[in-house]
């Protein structure tokens, strides 16, 4: 008890420390930096590591006091543990991957030449390698906890092991710098190492980041999974959102999302152990969005803040937000996580592709043609090129998505593929207000095109206009809403924003396109949001009462539309071949067809036409 009361008395002796410590009364603040504390718990009488970012992200939290204690050992104990640690590398449950150890057996024992990577694998997996010995064998995602090669995919637990080094190694000087102080409190060092004779508190060489090393981390951390931006944090912070009793009956349609959310369960069961609920909670808060003035949002961001008193990940994120002045920055950094969970949910479905072999460095399709929709890059930087034609591509609308704008980021590369496409509703540029949205009817997606060209700037972007090629009419029409059975225009399911599209005339606009083009030229037509007649994906609620437009011209041979997010599929409806085949996400380019076109220019209503025949080809489609 008197070691306690020299304690208090030196902290309290310490204006900054003192300042720190104002309102604590177990967890005593010893030294702090921009990625942790070293606190004392007075509880348990002992020092331990307090995280400034949100270590969770590693996939199992219970790791994280192996790491440390494996950081600690390697800079201050490292001549008394360096056995033991050898003795983990050969245990018989580490014989799958002892070829791939001998290495880091090597390091250990000075006899391989290393470098930061090295040590970040080696640390990592010894920190699971304790895990396992004192907790039982690591059941979830074995390998790439403890294979070397998938390790380096753990881009957090490096930041999480190279902050552990640098607060280790600030700590020690500061001890130096204050032992016969700290020694009189009875010589607060980690596990009683600072005080034993013969161990001196300087890194060994092992451990040795450069601070230009450190900083990137830092960098890279806060940026990309610290704090706020966490995916950890932001599903917190949604999920307590759309629990307020006000929102219990934000609905969406399930069965537009059906194929999306089945491969995101199918990753979560093989890969994470859950995920299928993230795709929907997204939906719900961009619902919110959609419905309610943003006021009124930040007024149930205030009750999240107040549910809860302690740090928890939401309360954390709404803080943010509430702290920031103005309502236009709260709007922007709202978008901000939204994308950011977005992004995260993407990456997701990525890594569920990758675990299937999908290969983003392949090439173009050769095929004639290549048709796909809703797309939805946040950016261009992964692509698969195999999704798109080298040679033509016709795309049905939602080629970005325009939350990421109104989160203040830009799109800064470009897509070099070829061919035609539509707008959809994602990609109707909308910044800053409703008003954007006006703006953009007014001006016929005067903006809305200006991006597009930019990111894709080989695609021609058909508004209400014909494009001909090689004897075939391409007609595109802009339909970017969705209309109930009563005739009610909805935009992103909201009726209020749908009402600034009432004085667009599908119907007559589309009659009017398809009359300009001769009756002996075969017609291709392209929309977004689909005419509900002929509409081919899974979801019936969306698109536009079209009336049977077809019936009356039947050189029109091919209807594609987007919006649907179901996957590929293609039917004959009234002799016109109407197809639909989504690329959300890249998760569905398995189920992109090559299109030869064989048969337009003759029509496919022959009963006996091949399936191939079928498909609509054309051949020596290229001029």
């Amino acid at each position: 008890m008197d070691n306690m009361n020299q304690l208090i008395k030196y902290i309290s002796s310490d204006n900054k420390l003192s300042l720190l410590n104002k309102r604590r009364t177990r967890n005593l603040i010893i030294h702090q930096n921009q990625m942790m504390n070293i606190i004392y718990d007075v509880k348990n009488n002992e020092l331990a590591f307090e995280h400034k970012i949100p270590f969770s992200d590693i996939e199992h939290d219970t790791n994280r006091k192996y790491t440390e204690r494996v950081c600690i050992d390697m800079m201050l104990d490292f001549k008394r543990k360096k056995k033991r640690y050898i003795k983990l590398l050969s245990n018989p449950r580490a014989s799958k991957y002892k070829s791939k150890y001998k290495k880091y057996i090597s390091i250990l024992n000075g006899e391989f030449e290393y470098d930061d990577q090295d040590i970040f694998v080696l640390i990592s997996i010894l920190g699971r390698l304790e895990q396992e010995s004192k907790m039982g064998p690591i059941m979830v995602m074995k390998d790439e906890k403890l294979n070397p090669d998938k390790v380096t995919n753990h881009t957090t637990l490096k930041g999480y092991i190279v902050a552990c080094v640098n607060t280790v190694k600030e700590y020690s000087n500061s001890y130096l710098i204050n032992s016969e102080q700290m020694k009189m409190i009875g010589g607060l060092g980690f596990g009683g190492l600072l005080d034993k004779k013969n161990i001196k508190p300087n890194p060994i060489p092992l451990l040795s980041y450069s601070d230009q090393t450190f900083n990137h981390i830092i960098n890279q951390t806060s940026k990309l999974k610290g704090n706020v931006y966490s995916s950890n944090y932001i599903e917190s912070f949604f999920k307590k959102l759309i629990d307020i009793p006000k929102y219990h009956n934000v609905v969406i349609s399930i069965d537009n999302y059906q194929d999306v959310l089945q491969d995101l369960m199918d990753f979560g069961r093989k890969f994470r152990g859950s995920g299928e609920h993230e795709f929907i909670i997204l939906e719900k808060v961009k619902n919110i969005l959609l419905s309610e003035p943003f006021d009124k949002v930040m007024v149930d961001v205030k009750q999240v803040y107040k549910s809860s008193t302690r740090k928890t990940y939401y309360k954390q994120v709404a803080d943010h937000l509430l702290n920031l002045e103005f309502e236009e920055l709260q709007k922007r950094e709202f978008y901000k996580l939204v994308v950011t969970y977005e992004n995260y949910i993407a990456s997701e479905l990525a890594e569920y592709i990758s675990s299937k072999e999908r290969n983003s460095e392949f090439g173009y399709s050769d095929c004639e043609i290549a048709i796909s929709s809703d797309m939805h890059f946040n950016n261009l930087d992964n692509i698969y090129k195999e999704n798109y034609s080298s040679n033509f591509n016709i795309i049905a609308g939602d080629f970005y998505n325009n939350s990421y704008h109104r989160a203040g980021f830009e799109i800064t590369d470009s897509f070099p593929i070829e061919g035609i496409g539509v707008i959809g509703n994602h990609d109707v540029t909308w910044i800053d207000s409703v008003k954007d949205i006006i703006v953009q009817v007014k001006t016929k997606y005067k903006k809305s095109i200006e991006l597009l060209n930019r990111y894709f700037p080989n695609i021609k972007i058909l508004n209400n206009e014909v494009y001909y090629k090689n004897g075939i009419a391409f007609v595109g029409v802009t339909i970017v809403v969705d209309e109930s059975e009563i005739g009610k225009r909805l935009f992103f399911a909201n009726e209020k924003l749908g009402y600034f599209f009432k004085k667009e005339d599908y119907i007559k606009t589309t009659k009017k396109l398809l009359d300009s083009v001769d009756k002996n030229i075969p017609i291709v037509v392209v929309t977004h949001s689909p005419f509900k007649e002929y509409a081919v994906c899974k979801n019936k609620n969306i698109g536009v009462i079209s009336n049977h437009i077809f019936r009356n011209y039947p050189n029109v041979r091919m209807y594609i539309h987007g919006h649907g997010h179901s996957s590929q599929n293609s039917k004959m409806i009234e002799g016109v071949y109407c197809v639909s085949n989504p690329i959300v996400n890249n998760i569905y380019s398995d189920s992109l067809m090559d299109y030869e076109w064989e048969d337009i220019k003759c029509g496919s209503n022959n009963k006996k036409v091949s399936e191939k025949a079928k498909l609509i080809a054309i051949n020596d489609f290229n001029e």
